[in-house]
């Protein structure tokens, strides 16, 4: 049905008008470690990941990126006909930008946690990110969207410093890589420790 039309009735009208337009707005991340078998992350990521300082590190968030997903195309010329197939899924990105405080506090750990885990195995510096949708007028609880298993950190912005801005935050961004974002609400109801202790897939991240 295009906008310049009209409603067939009264409960097409309702129908509508009665849909929960989905806010972008209205989101929460946490980030949670499954790095070791143990299921604890390394200290460096402490501050990351542990649950007495994921409403510190939600609230310092300004918005999250969540990058296309794309395909390499297989493509060959064949009796002067194209013959393409999809190809390979490319591992997804996820950006979050943050608002720092305390002088700078969460730039310099994540600056500390960038160039310690440059020394670890990629399978030992991994974690999950989640995205939750907060509640709106109809909902009772916040609804999980998104959930990223085995994000490493990839890049980390450099800062600006003006005297021209001065009533703005800091603001920096963390770039993440996974194999896949997962949109599946199916996956969420099932047990997860499979995926806490899930290896890297084989030349990820080359």
């Amino acid at each position: 049905m295009s906008n310049n039309q009209s409603f067939a009735g009264y409960e097409d009208l309702i129908t509508y008008s009665s849909r929960n337009w989905t806010k972008n707005n209205k989101f929460w991340v946490e980030f949670k470690g499954n790095s070791l078998a143990s299921g604890q992350s390394p200290a460096v990521l402490d501050f990351l990941v542990n649950d007495k300082f994921k409403k510190i590190i939600a609230t310092s968030i300004i918005d999250v990126n969540i990058y296309d997903v794309v395909t390499d195309p297989l493509e060959q010329f064949i009796n002067e006909q194209y013959v393409q197939t999809q190809g390979r899924i490319q591992s997804s990105q996820i950006s979050i930008k943050f608002r720092d405080y305390d002088q700078a506090y969460l730039y310099r750990r994540f600056h500390q946690a960038f160039y310690a885990l440059n020394r670890e195995y990629m399978s030992d510096s991994k974690i999950t990110i989640t995205v939750c949708l907060d509640p709106d007028w109809k909902n009772d609880s916040r609804q999980q969207v998104a959930e990223a298993y085995n994000c490493v950190m990839m890049s980390l912005s450099g800062l600006t410093l003006d005297y021209a801005s001065q009533n703005q935050f800091l603001e920096f961004t963390v770039t993440f890589k996974t194999p896949k974002v997962c949109f599946d609400p199916s996956e969420w109801l099932q047990s997860r420790q499979g995926k806490l202790t899930a290896n890297m897939p084989v030349g990820f991240g080359s």
